[in-house]
């Protein structure tokens, strides 16, 4: 019991933190072309994992059955950790394969500042997982689609 409460606060505080985020970026000015990074840089590959990782954790979070969700999850954390992660099951089919090797692997120092939004994410995702209880899994499901979802739009 005391376990849920804390995984039920952290995703409020997360996807709190994202609304936050959102109207704080509607308030700034669109970036420069000069500010906006070129194809092809290193960023490119995290990017692409985020926002692929961000469309599971949508689809967790919608999902009817914990083996529905419980899949988008593994899903979202193969795409965080890549395929040789800790807690990756080899079973587990990788939609973010050709993509790079996990977002903590990707991100490296041109992404330091992002590391610990997915690592947050990492771990809200892991703990859902293991979790079992569908309410559970679907609310930090949420909260890990937040989380992803700054990363893949980050300036």
């Amino acid at each position: 019991m005391k376990n849920r409460g804390v995984l039920i606060v952290l995703a409020a505080v997360v996807i709190a933190g994202a609304a936050a985020y959102a109207l704080y970026q509607r308030s700034r000015p669109a970036a420069s072309p000069a500010q906006t990074q070129p194809a092809g840089t290193a960023r490119e590959s995290p990017l692409a994992e985020a926002k692929t990782a961000a469309a599971h954790a949508s689809f967790a979070s919608e999902g009817t059955s914990v083996n529905y969700v419980r899949e988008h999850l593994g899903h979202v954390i193969l795409c965080l950790e890549g395929p040789r992660g800790m807690n990756v099951n080899a079973a587990w089919d990788n939609p973010c394969q050709g993509q790079g090797n996990g977002v903590l692997n990707d991100l490296g120092s041109a992404g330091a500042s992002w590391s610990l939004v997915a690592q947050t994410a990492d771990d809200l995702a892991v703990r859902a997982l293991r979790s079992g209880v569908l309410a559970e899994m679907k609310v930090a499901a949420s909260g890990v689609a937040a989380l992803m979802k700054l990363i893949a739009e980050a300036p």
